[in-house]
């Protein structure tokens, strides 16, 4: 369990901080419709910085 652990935390990581850079664009926007993506972008956010067990 270990070993599977060190051998995917990379891809992980690297998938979980894409989608993290991806949403900030939803967290600042301003224009209409914005008031309707930054509750989702937060969420979302939230739960990709939330610690989990491998």
């Amino acid at each position: 369990m270990t070993k599977g652990c060190d051998l995917r935390f990379r891809p992980l990581l690297m998938t979980a901080l894409t989608s993290f850079i991806g949403h900030l664009p939803m967290l600042y926007a301003t224009g209409s419709g914005a008031d309707i993506q930054r509750p989702l972008a937060v969420v979302v956010m939230g739960g990709l910085v939330t610690p989990r067990r491998c």
